[in-house]
């Protein structure tokens, strides 16, 4: 879909120029789709790879636990302080 995206946009230019303007070659990946950005002083943008996500495992609440007890009070605390500590975001 880039691939045709990139010579729509371009229907004057050949192939070779549109896989030299859109594709780059980052580490072991071929045909990485990446693109400057001249407002940022020429930066480069490239389209992430699904597998660049982490995975992350969901831990389960026990089963007996319940918010509105106050014996789980602090089993609560602790979960949100382990998942903001964990969070990404206004992480760069």
């Amino acid at each position: 879909m880039l691939w045709r995206w990139a010579t729509r946009r371009h229907p004057n230019k050949g192939a070779r120029w549109v896989k030299v303007k859109y594709f780059k070659t980052r580490g072991y990946r071929n045909w990485v789709f990446a693109a400057e950005d001249e407002k940022q002083g020429r930066k480069e943008i490239r389209l992430l790879f699904e597998s660049d996500t982490p995975i992350r495992r969901h831990i389960k609440i026990k089963a007996d636990a319940n918010p509105h007890d106050q014996k789980w009070e602090k089993y609560f605390e602790t979960r949100q302080g382990n998942k903001r500590q964990n969070s990404t975001v206004g992480q760069n």
